[in-house]
């Protein structure tokens, strides 16, 4: 069986195309979350369909990717997620590298100047992805992130 590893995606959809999203899976009987897997699962079909008939350029054999050590300029991770749970009851007005967001259903916060959601990235945190992958998929700098990590106990 081949080694497989997540690999972190997000896209970003304006309010409008959120909503078309929402008529089209209510239309179907489905939640806007089975709506949206159903439109990647159709997508990766296509493209598999697609890799199938065109063959691809020989390309060298993946490596199974090893963890990542924690540079000298990173810090360590600790060796279990507790602090996730412990981040959630934080006082996270004391954070000044995250924010509210308020909308007209709910508040969310995020880290600040930034629409990355804190919750998902603490979870993604927890997962163990590599923190510049994070970095990079939300369009954050290694440094604010790593600020929102230490306050949250996530990195010593």
């Amino acid at each position: 069986m081949p080694n497989s590893h997540k690999k972190l995606f997000q896209v970003h959809l304006s309010e409008e195309q959120r909503r078309f999203i929402r008529s089209l899976a209510a239309a179907q009987g489905m939640t806007h979350q089975q709506a949206v897997v159903a439109a990647f699962t159709a997508w990766a079909e296509k493209l598999g369909a697609a890799a199938a008939v065109t063959p691809p350029a020989q390309a060298p054999e993946p490596r199974p990717r090893e963890p990542n050590p924690a540079p000298e300029n990173q810090p360590a991770r600790p060796a279990t997620a507790n602090w996730l749970q412990k981040a959630a009851k934080l006082d996270w007005t004391k954070c000044p590298e995250v924010e509210i967001l308020q909308g007209k259903a709910r508040r969310l916060w995020v880290v600040r100047g930034t629409l990355a959601p804190l919750n998902e990235l603490l979870q993604i945190v927890a997962e163990g992805h590599p923190l510049e992958d994070i970095a990079e998929t939300f369009q954050l700098e290694l440094p604010q992130l790593t600020h929102v990590l230490r306050f949250a106990g996530a990195v010593a």
